[in-house]
C-alpha cells in the first residue's frame, strides 16, 4: 500500500525535474540559435574591416582638412576685398568725373 505512494511521488518528482531540464535545454537552443543569428562571420567582419579602411584612405586622399579649407577661404576673402576696393575706386571715379 505505501509502495504505490512512494512511487508515484517518485514518478512526480522525476517527471518535475525532467521538465526543468528541457524547459533549461530548451532555453539555451533558443539562446544559442538567438547568438548563431547576430554573430558575423569573422570573413564578413574582416572584409567589412577592410572597405572602412578604404574608407578612410579615400577620405584622406580626396578631401583637405579644416585649416587647410579655412586658410584658402580667408585667401578668397582677401580677394573679394581687393575687387570690392577696385570696384568702389571706379565708381567713385565715376561719380566724380560726371
Amino acid at each position: 500500500m505505501l509502495l504505490p505512494i512512494v512511487a508515484g511521488l517518485a514518478i512526480t518528482v522525476i517527471g518535475y525535474f525532467l521538465r526543468q531540464s528541457f524547459t533549461r535545454i530548451d532555453r539555451m537552443h533558443n539562446d544559442l540559435a538567438q547568438l548563431r543569428q547576430d554573430t558575423v562571420r569573422r570573413e564578413e567582419y574582416d572584409k567589412a574591416i577592410d572597405e572602412l579602411r578604404d574608407d578612410v584612405k579615400d577620405i584622406r586622399d580626396n578631401y583637405i582638412k579644416r585649416d587647410d579649407f579655412y586658410r584658402e577661404i580667408s585667401k578668397l576673402d582677401r580677394k573679394l576685398d581687393a575687387i570690392l576696393d577696385k570696384v568702389i575706386v571706379m565708381i567713385r571715379r565715376q561719380q566724380d568725373e560726371q
